[in-house]
């Protein structure tokens, strides 16, 4: 389960999501032909994140399904088990448009992985956290805990982590009219997923990128922007629920 989880997240950062779908289904017959242990279901349950994120829906669904009638029940599991189940469940809330639910469930899913001792987890979930949060119009917590995530990913060298949270803090202090310091913060995150190849989120970054551009008067450097983004990634599935 654990390798197939990687599999699932380098076709996504790659790009080459139209494959996701037999990775899924791999997965689900391996979680229903074994004993439902921690360590399984905690790879399954970020399996099936990847999967929404990554536009197979359906089999990400299905692997939370069968993920949540496991038992133990997932909140009577280890606590790295319980924060994925809410990592997992804040992600349906989203696509729900349950907003205040999904941040709240993020938040919790932080804060159970720090009280586990997974400080690198915790970055990058509080980094999820702001991200809904900037949906919610919410610029100012938004900043303030995005700005908390990118420094604890950097301290404890999560690439990854810090590139989704310079991304996600772009639109946060747009929303602030920090125009400037946004259009910064997106550049960094275009050149760190430039850097990892991962095209899926170097193009989303792009695209935040020529809205900021948008803003600051500069319309021409915008179009070019927004043309890369969709050059670079024509087929990108969305985010919804089947």
């Amino acid at each position: 389960m654990l390798a197939l989880r990687w599999q699932a997240t380098a076709l996504v950062k790659a790009g080459e999501t139209d494959l996701l779908e037999s990775v899924a289904e791999r997965a689900s017959l391996l979680l229903r032909g074994q004993a439902t242990t921690d360590r399984l279901l905690s790879a399954a349950l970020q399996l099936g994140v990847i999967c929404a994120y990554g536009g197979a829906a359906a089999q990400g669904d299905a692997l939370g399904e069968v993920a949540e009638v496991s038992a133990p029940p997932l909140e009577l599991r280890s606590g790295p088990v319980a924060a994925m189940a809410n990592r997992w469940r804040a992600l349906r809330a989203q696509h729900a448009q349950d907003l205040e639910t999904s941040a709240r469930l993020h938040k919790q899913a932080a804060e159970q992985l720090r009280a586990s001792g997974d400080a690198r987890t915790a970055a990058v979930e509080s980094g999820l956290e702001g991200y809904v949060l900037v949906l919610l119009g919410a610029n100012d917590e938004a900043a303030l805990v995005l700005e908390t995530a990118l420094a604890e990913c950097e301290r404890l060298g999560l690439a990854s982590g810090a590139a989704v949270a310079r991304h996600n803090l772009g639109l946060a202090l747009l929303g602030l009219g920090r125009s400037r310091e946004a259009l910064a913060s997106e550049n960094e995150a275009i050149a760190a997923y430039a850097l990892g190849a991962n095209r899926r989120m170097e193009c989303l970054s792009r695209n935040y990128a020529s809205r900021i551009l948008l803003a600051l008067g500069l319309v021409e450097e915008a179009v070019a922007e927004a043309a890369r983004a969709s050059r670079m990634l024509p087929c990108d599935p969305p985010y919804s629920w089947s």
